[in-house]
């Protein structure tokens, strides 16, 4: 399958190009490139979803690893209701997620 173009290759190294550095950190933008490579090479599907949710407003929460809305009608979800909704299309990736979330947890503990 293709590399999706949320990825980039720069001097030999596949790159995370953020479509929403406004949203956070350079650090918090690299843990989220992260998720999406280890979410592509387990289900596409679901970092295409992932991708598509950052591009709306969301970030990772870094104490806990979670993925946390911005709020904002200018810069993120419109709403909590909102992000509610949407976040249901995730529910059949939740195992997949939980376990992303944790290998996660491991490079930063690690």
């Amino acid at each position: 399958m293709k590399t999706p173009d949320f990825f980039v290759k720069k001097d030999g190294k596949t790159k995370f190009v953020d479509p929403r550095p406004d949203l956070s950190n350079p650090k918090e933008s690299r843990l989220f490139g992260m998720l999406l490579a280890k979410a592509w090479e387990k289900s596409p599907e679901l970092a295409v979803l992932l991708h598509g949710f950052r591009c709306q407003g969301t970030i990772l929460a870094a104490d806990n690893i979670k993925l946390q809305p911005v709020i904002s009608l200018s810069a993120g979800w419109p709403s909590a209701e909102d992000y509610n909704k949407e976040k249901k299309r995730l529910m059949p990736f939740l195992e997949t997620i939980k376990s992303l979330f944790k290998e996660l947890r491991g490079c930063l503990d690690g």
